[in-house]
């Protein structure tokens, strides 16, 4: 959660100055990515320290959230910065919910039934 909040301060437009009030954010790139590496992220078997401090939880069950809560954390920022407006951001890494948050982009997959078969 702390980090969280900190990366929603960063949306605040005393960090944008000059810019027009209608600024939007693409999350691209918002998910652990290993490129030289046998799966493409993290080893599945990576332990992640949660909450309670210790390292408890597998990579495999965190990848995906990790992309939910940068878009979780940048829809707020938009938030507190002009409460009265609905942001707009779009994020390329996404989680069961973030929908709720803002739209995904899957502009990397190509129209063929493997691409389809991965996103299911």
């Amino acid at each position: 959660p702390a980090a969280r909040a900190e990366w929603a301060k960063l949306f605040d437009f005393a960090h944008y100055p000059g810019r027009p009030a209608e600024l939007y954010t693409w999350n691209d790139m918002n998910e652990p990515s290993v490129f030289d590496g046998p799966e493409i992220s993290m080893p599945r078997d990576t332990l992640h320290r949660c909450h309670t401090g210790e390292f408890q939880v597998e990579h495999r069950e965190m990848h995906n959230l990790y992309g939910f809560y940068v878009h979780e954390a940048s829809v707020q920022g938009h938030l507190l910065r002009a409460p009265d407006v609905r942001p707009f951001v779009l994020t390329r890494a996404f989680f069961a919910g973030s929908h709720r948050h803002g739209a995904a982009w899957t502009g990397d997959n190509m129209a063929n039934w493997k691409h389809l078969e991965r996103s299911v």
